[in-house]
């Protein structure tokens, strides 16, 4: 008897499409479950049947899996009709899946976006195998989704929204149709873009086999890079980095201000109470403003800093930007106060590591000295000399450790460049700034400064000089556009 059906939803309709692939590729029969289904879902097949047809599969090869082989039948001869395909084992079928991919082929179903499944040489005769290859074309944008969500166009990240968008707004589509942020984040999600395809995650016999299966496959994402991305989805996922309170947290307040569009949004901060400054807006919407965010999200009394009409607050920094930071004298002057810190401190470096060699020479004579008398018959080796090799051995890592960390401290690259470097790079971060792209005057600003703090008459910039010289010793000479090579859309 057929039961009453109940529409499913996209993810296991393509679950479902995917198992029926597989069954028809591999010439396997269907699993009692799926058979059910299809049986009791028949009423509405033929709504589904655009989507089937766009997976190359059709109603006639449907009834075909089902037993069903007359198209003139009825729905009421199917209620009645004997389940012949129910009463077939999924267990051989299951298993032969298993064994198919653990060989390492596709198991059939349609490809992951960005890949494509190519049939291999087939030299037993047996059946037609495939592997997935890489699409040329669409692994491309695979590429611009990962890139995208790393460093965005000029160095900070998109979200799974704005990825989306800027794909459908710039033609690129997924095989014709347009991008949803579930697709977006399935493809940030799936490990197969570094390289591991995992089979079973869908499986119906879990009882046979419930192993997930990891099939090597062309790597289109560095490990690196996927990791840090799946990092990043974690930290942004609901109900992490929240406090006891509910809310996010400091640091997540932080980077979602970093990530906005707003030039100085993340960066700017009340001096009052340390907030950070947000956009806001007046009713009549015709003009814009920075407003401590406790005065926006709390009271108006909690903190008395003014507010900061955007594009006047936004003028003044990229001029004292233009005219403290980025200028040749102020580099110039950070540049030999840092030469004269590091020559002192490398010699007081070389005189903490030429003490502590000596103490570590002390003791590995000393463990020298009893390993002779052990191997010359003096001492025989007992637990209480076990306990002297052990405190010795202590002794020598965490001198070792200490004299490495001396090292590393003492290696400390004096960048070395001249005053046309320094010119170049402030002509180039000149242009940024008097460029008009916002995105690209952000990107400079979160490479070079920590925080901009606003008081009524005056602003504070808070950044670091090491960082700002790092800059300037890595900017590539001979850019054709003079522009930084910090802002990625140039790298």
């Amino acid at each position: 008897m057929s039961r009453p059906f109940t529409d499913i939803d996209g993810k296991a309709l393509e679950a479902l499409i995917a198992r029926v692939t597989q069954a028809k590729d591999n010439n396997l029969a269907l699993s009692p479950e799926d058979c059910q289904l299809l049986l009791d879902a028949l009423t509405t097949l033929m709504g589904m049947q655009d989507s089937l047809s766009s997976h190359g599969v059709t109603i006639h090869k449907l009834r075909k899996l089902l037993g069903i082989e007359k198209s003139s039948e009825k729905q009421s001869d199917l209620a009645s009709k004997p389940n012949t395909a129910k009463k077939k084992s999924s267990k051989k079928s299951a298993l032969k899946l298993n064994e198919v991919a653990k060989q390492g082929f596709f198991t059939g179903g349609t490809p992951p976006y960005g890949y494509q499944s190519v049939p291999i040489p087939n030299l037993s005769g047996g059946k037609q195998r495939k592997t997935l290859e890489i699409h040329p074309e669409n692994s491309k944008t695979v590429e611009k989704i990962f890139s995208l969500y790393l460093s965005g166009q000029y160095g900070f990240s998109y979200g799974v929204k704005r990825i989306a968008s800027y794909l459908n707004e710039n033609g690129i589509l997924k095989n014709s149709k347009t991008w949803s942020e579930n697709s977006v984040h399935i493809i940030l999600r799936n490990p197969i873009y570094m390289g591991k395809r995992e089979y079973g995650h869908n499986r119906i016999r879990k009882d046979l086999h419930n192993e997930i299966i990891i099939i090597p496959t062309p790597a289109i994402i560095s490990k690196e890079n996927f990791q840090w991305v799946q990092d990043t989805l974690r930290s942004k996922a609901p109900n992490v980095n929240k406090n006891a309170k509910g809310t996010a947290n400091k640091d997540e307040q932080q980077d979602k201000g970093l990530q906005s569009l707003k030039l100085l949004t993340g960066i700017l901060k009340c001096a009052k109470c340390g907030c950070n400054l947000v956009m806001n807006y007046g009713k009549s919407g015709h003009y814009d403003y920075y407003k401590c965010r406790d005065q926006i999200k709390k009271s108006i009394k909690i903190c008395n800093c003014p507010i900061f009409p955007k594009k006047i607050i936004e003028e003044t920094v990229t001029r004292s930007l233009k005219g403290v930071i980025f200028n040749s004298t102020y580099i110039t002057s950070i540049y030999d106060d840092i030469k004269i810190t590091l020559t002192q401190k490398r010699q007081t470096y070389s005189l903490g590591k030429a003490s502590l060699q000596h103490k570590w020479n002390t003791i590995d004579k000393q463990v020298s000295k009893l390993v002779s008398d052990i191997a010359k018959g003096k001492l025989v080796m007992s637990p209480m000399i076990s306990r002297h090799f052990k405190v010795y051995e202590d002794k020598l890592d965490s001198i070792q450790k200490t004299i490495d960390d001396l090292e590393r401290k003492s290696r400390l690259p004096l960048m070395h460049f001249g005053k046309n470097n320094i010119n170049n790079f402030v002509s180039a971060c000149e242009k940024v700034l008097l460029g008009g792209n916002t995105e690209a005057t952000k990107a400079l600003l979160m490479a070079t400064v920590k925080n901009i703090k606003v008081y009524e008459d005056k602003i504070d910039f808070t950044g670091s000089n090491l960082k700002l010289l790092a800059n300037v010793a890595n900017n590539k000479a001979g850019n054709p556009d003079g522009v930084p090579s910090l802002i990625s859309i140039w790298r």
